[in-house]
């Protein structure tokens, strides 16, 4: 487009685009709006509902402290869950003890791994265990001599 076709343009939408504003512009004359009917109010007209009666068959409020000693009553999230090892063995140690594997946040200079709800690298301990290495779906750990593999299961 050529520069004199452009202010041509220019120059004939001007007063156009002026007359449009002025018709446009709010006036501070402002016509009544139309009001709603009023309502009457006595004093026997409440002006706030009362609050619907609590129905009859409501359950009974349940004790949690009462329920909490019970095996089911704990915290789902705080137990190893269904991805967690325990070393095989009869002693005593070995079967109080329990790995879960929540997670890895993998890189290749510093992976990282959420075991037993800790923040571990290679060559942490976790309980008495040594974390040896870490790969993107595994960690591999190592508890008395021998070693244990945790994998990561995608839900």
């Amino acid at each position: 487009m050529s520069e004199s076709l452009r202010k041509k343009i220019v120059f004939a939408i001007l007063p156009l685009a002026i007359l449009w504003a002025v018709f446009n512009y709010p006036s501070k004359k402002t016509s009544p709006r139309p009001s709603a009917p009023e309502a009457t109010v006595s004093a026997e007209t409440p002006l706030i509902a009362p609050p619907a009666p609590a129905p009859a068959s409501s359950p009974p409020a349940i004790d949690v402290e009462a329920r909490r000693g019970e095996p089911w009553g704990d915290d789902p999230f705080r137990s190893p869950g269904p991805y967690s090892h325990r070393p095989a063995g009869g002693d005593d140690e070995s079967t109080s003890l329990a790995w879960a594997l929540a997670g890895i946040i993998y890189s290749d200079q510093s992976p990282i791994a959420l075991v037993n709800s800790h923040m571990v690298g290679v060559g942490d301990k976790v309980g008495s265990a040594t974390v040896v290495a870490i790969d993107r779906e595994s960690v591999t750990l190592e508890y008395q001599g021998r070693t244990i593999t945790l994998k990561l299961y995608k839900g």
